[in-house]
């Protein structure tokens, strides 16, 4: 058994985890950058705008399908050798983008680079998590979600500042040396750990029900703001994939067989309530991140710009209850830290009720409110990502990441369109949206109850023990970088 004192992390551990965080950045930061370029590169290659959008919609797409793949790769391959890999080619597709003038081309290195993110954002999230003691999980997490969680606050800044001052190639320009001094680092600093099971087959069919049903979903969620018709049968077609492979997973797991999604790890409660609970957080991120920026520009006159750093305020407030509640969950029960963070969202979010309804905007109460609602946002994020783990073998643990994942994205584009659509059609009556938002936020405490508390499990078993000593080979291997 491990050494109970040895719960400190040691400084190669959390050099480690910085590394890999540092490779989540360049896809991160890309994903909103160009985002808010898209009219300005329109105009420059002579398209119509929402031609140019398929920029970013290819890449969410490839994003998406790339996940459940990426689980499978983790497994099979070196995690030092994939992260090279992503970075290097993420970084020469930014300098194909910038360089040549051309939208096919662009459009081909948008998709690997979508990929790319999938893979990068699995690999990161489970080789750190299988690198860690689950009683170090709380810390490790917190510092590793930083970028996920503080990127879409500030990133839409970042590319308006590229867009207002430099030519629209420098958002590409910008994450080449991101990747490059990645990949240098990732060299130098990620251990060559073992492959968990490099005999692992790839499961054609599982992924060829998994992935198509997960990018018909998000087409059909997106669609919902233009074409009804579209979006029922993009829903309904990815729903009924999504029944064939439930029906699949099952059956092989019966005969005992790997799947790129177990989803028998549906019957532990802390996981359902978890991976539920990401789908709502997801909801309420980047759906009031969407109306935010037009509630300030639309109903009280403040420029893009400056609607961006009112916004960038939030990010003070992630960041803040990312680093505490991530040092608390390693040390109290996770369902206090959970239940704060769905007070403080729906207090920081109904703020904006106020301020919609009765038009009495101040930007002092709009940024208390942000910061109030983004240390929600990080104590809700922190708590379920972590807790989806609770209870997971290492073997596991990439079916609690691709879970998490898929679950955010999907809920971050229901809520998206969920709002655009309320927006559209009560004639841009923000209150009415926040109120929304507000429900959103409270729905979560419904999956609060159902988390476990794990310093209340103090008896292991055999499975348990012989986990942890493989925890004891990963942190001994990590300290002999």
């Amino acid at each position: 058994m491990p050494n109970q004192n040895s719960d400190k992390l040691s400084k190669p551990l959390i050099i480690f985890c910085l590394t890999m965080m540092l490779g989540m950045l360049a896809p991160g930061l890309d994903t909103t950058i160009v985002n808010v370029s898209v009219d300005t590169i329109a105009k420059d290659l002579g398209l119509q705008v929402d031609i140019a959008q398929l920029l970013v919609t290819a890449y969410v797409l490839c994003m998406g399908i790339a996940i459940p793949f990426a689980s499978w790769l983790v497994d099979k391959f070196h995690a030092r050798s994939l992260f090279i890999i992503i970075e290097l080619v993420f970084g020469i597709t930014c300098v194909i983008c910038a360089l040549v003038p051309n939208f096919a081309l662009i459009m081909v290195c948008r998709l690997i680079q979508g990929f790319m993110a999938g893979c990068m954002s699995q690999l990161t999230q489970t080789s750190v998590m299988r690198a860690t003691k689950p009683s170090q999980r709380g810390r490790m997490m917190a510092i590793l979600s930083v970028p996920m969680t503080v990127i879409p606050v500030f990133g839409p800044t970042i590319g308006g500042i590229i867009v207002n001052w430099l030519p629209w190639q420098f958002i590409f320009w910008v994450n080449v040396p991101i990747c490059f001094v990645a990949a240098l680092l990732g060299l130098k600093f990620i251990p060559l750990f073992t492959p968990l099971d490099n005999k692992r087959k790839l499961d054609v069919i599982g992924n060829s029900l998994l992935a198509p049903a997960f990018a018909l979903l998000l087409i059909g969620i997106t669609a919902l703001q233009n074409s009804l018709l579209t979006s029922l049968i993009a829903i309904l077609l990815g729903l009924a994939l999504l029944i064939i492979y439930s029906i699949y997973s099952i059956n092989s797991a019966k005969k005992g067989k790997d799947t790129v999604l177990n989803l028998t790890l549906l019957r532990i409660p802390t996981y359902t309530s978890s991976v539920v609970a990401v789908f709502f957080c997801g909801m309420l991120a980047t759906g009031v991140l969407f109306i935010l920026p037009l509630f300030f520009q639309n109903d009280f006159g403040e420029t893009p710009f400056m609607a961006g750093i009112i916004l960038a305020s939030q990010g003070f407030g992630i960041m803040a209850a990312r680093l505490i509640s991530g040092i608390l969950l390693d040390k109290i029960d996770a369902r206090y830290i959970a239940s704060t963070g769905v007070v403080l969202a729906t207090l920081g979010t109904a703020i904006f009720i106020f301020e919609a309804f009765w038009s009495n905007y101040s930007i002092f109460l709009a940024v208390l409110a942000l910061i109030v609602r983004g240390a929600g946002q990080g104590c809700m994020f922190g708590t379920f990502t972590t807790t989806v783990y609770y209870g997971l073998t290492k073997k596991q643990i990439a079916d609690g990441t691709t879970a998490t994942r898929m679950m955010q994205q999907l809920g971050g584009s229901f809520g998206t369109a969920i709002l655009a659509i309320c927006l559209q059609m009560m004639n841009n009556n923000f209150a009415i949206t926040f109120a929304i938002s507000t429900l959103t936020a409270l729905v979560v405490i419904f999956c609060v109850p159902f988390l476990k508390y794990m310093k209340n499990t103090n008896t292991l078993t055999k499975d348990d023990v012989a986990q942890e000593e493989q925890e004891i080979q990963e942190d001994e291997e990590i300290e002999g970088i």
